[in-house]
């Protein structure tokens, strides 16, 4: 039974997105939480920033910078970490979800070719611990329009300005794909990625509910 709910969410929530997303568009994230997005509406990664993750700031140089032909241009790192590492000139890239570096390059290649240039949205979780007063300060000197930037109790116990788009997210996790579970109750994900306006309503929480549901989908898994 919970099976065949999951099915038909999963066919009711495709149709219903294929409908509501105007165009394509690309996500800079600096870990997981984008890939989710695509990977739960169904359509291709349109982003090199999947299955990995951009801290401090690299992450903020990687945007400035992303245009530049050395964007993608990714030497490795020697490291005793588990999973491949690369750097290009402006950013050093933790390839978690890559078997090995010479996928993990090839990969990112492939999808930054794939950027749409004119549909950019940027993400970034100010509350991680490789982001700090410095980081939001550059963050909102960027002023990057069709941004969001999440942020928790930690934040505000060093800053008590504004924060450029930001969504103050209660129940904080550092995991990107746990956040993306999280912060889609806090926004209307769809108006997000149309229009860049952060807002919510009670129609959203609807589409929130037929249209996601990761829950569910891990349990089917295990």
């Amino acid at each position: 039974m919970l099976r065949k709910i999951y099915n038909q969410r999963t066919k009711i929530g495709k149709i219903l997105s294929q409908k509501i997303i105007k165009d394509n568009f690309t996500i800079i994230s600096d870990d997981c939480w984008g890939g989710q997005i695509y990977r739960q509406l169904s359509i291709p990664y349109y982003t090199p920033t999947v299955g990995l993750w951009i801290g401090g700031d690299d992450y903020l140089k990687f945007i400035e910078n992303l245009n530049n032909t050395n964007a993608y241009n990714i030497q490795k790192v020697n490291s005793k970490e588990t999973y491949p590492i690369g750097k290009s000139s402006d950013a050093q890239f933790h390839f978690l979800h890559y078997e090995n570096f010479d996928l993990a390059v090839r990969t990112f290649k492939r999808r930054y070719d794939r950027i749409i240039w004119n549909r950019l949205l940027y993400k970034i979780d100010l509350e991680k611990p490789v982001f700090n007063v410095e980081h939001i300060k550059k963050w909102n000197d960027m002023q990057l329009e069709n941004s969001i930037a999440f942020y928790s109790d930690g934040v505000l116990k060093e800053w008590n300005g504004d924060i450029h788009n930001g969504v103050y997210i209660k129940n904080w996790n550092i995991d990107g794909t746990e956040m993306f579970d999280i912060s889609r109750g806090y926004f209307n994900i769809f108006n997000w990625l149309n229009e860049g306006k952060i807002n919510k309503s009670i129609i959203y929480s609807i589409l929130n509910f037929l249209i996601f549901d990761p829950k569910v989908y891990r349990k089917l898994r295990k």
